[in-house]
């Protein structure tokens, strides 16, 4: 690979890359799936979830980003969700995050009170992907997956 083209090495790196990022993502769905969401661990799990599913379409050189074309058109909500999500309210605190919940239209990031044990405490609303979307990421993952490893070679 040493006399390859800069070029060529950039695009294995970058497909290479976003494979192992969409594999790890995908191993965290498989675990979040499996947790009950009061686990301490589930909340970080959320996190690095969007983190990882998100590495690969945030590069900061742009060059290095993976476009939105390789997303099959029935994952495209899926992906724009966790991206939003990733975006407003995993890996920033948006205050004004503007992600709503579809049925009542509440504000889903917002500052609670927590109580347990007589104690109150500032918290905040935690977001929770349906078992249903989880098995959608899942999947969506599987195939980004598989399509960069193809690419990369």
């Amino acid at each position: 690979m040493k006399n390859t083209k800069p070029e060529i090495r950039i695009e294995y790196w970058k497909y290479h890359t976003a494979a192992l990022s969409f594999e790890q993502a995908r191993n965290v769905v498989k675990q979040l799936m499996a947790m009950n969401n009061s686990d301490p661990m589930f909340y970080p799990l959320m996190v690095s979830m969007h983190v990882f599913y998100a590495r690969p379409f945030k590069h900061q050189k742009r060059s290095r980003n993976l476009t939105q074309d390789l997303i099959p058109n029935d994952f495209l909500s899926a992906h724009e969700m966790v991206m939003n999500l990733r975006d407003r309210i995993f890996a920033h605190n948006d205050k004004e995050s503007r992600v709503k919940d579809s049925v009542t239209e509440v504000d889903l990031f917002q500052l609670v009170l927590v109580v347990k044990d007589w104690l109150m405490r500032l918290g905040a609303q935690m977001i929770f992907h349906s078992e249903n979307h989880l098995q959608k990421i899942l999947s969506l993952c599987d195939n980004l997956y598989i399509t960069c490893m193809q690419k990369g070679h």
